[in-house]
């Protein structure tokens, strides 16, 4: 009986580390690249994300946000967060990335969803 117990247990070990393996395996990738969207009102947003680590996030008609970048992936998409300082102060921006596929993403955060083509 306790051999079957011990048996079922490991296989349940293996099952489950097998299972986390493959789900790493389908998270998605960051969005290494230059990326633009335009906005309905016709203002734009550029979002760098260098493969270096760097990132800047430039809305039209504002002074850009600069910084380094780190990626939290899901199956789909990820969250992008960009590192960065401003007047003596650590700050972070979280945006939520979707691909669609290989030269598109949608990007968004609790204000706005918007539509990026790769540059």
């Amino acid at each position: 009986m306790k051999t079957k117990l011990a048996s079922g247990m490991l296989c349940g070990f293996i099952l489950c580390v097998g299972m986390i393996g493959a789900a790493s395996a389908d998270e998605a990738q960051p969005p290494i690249g230059l990326w633009y969207g335009q906005f309905s009102d016709g203002s734009g947003l550029s979002v760098l994300v260098g493969a270096n680590g760097a990132g800047c996030y430039h809305p039209g008609g504002a002074e850009p946000v600069t910084g380094n970048w780190t990626w939290n992936p899901t199956s789909v998409g990820g969250i992008l967060t960009l590192h960065y300082q401003r007047v003596g102060f650590r700050n972070r921006l979280y945006l939520s990335v979707t691909w669609v596929n290989p030269q598109t993403i949608i990007l968004s955060d609790p204000y706005f969803r918007l539509t990026m083509h790769r540059r």
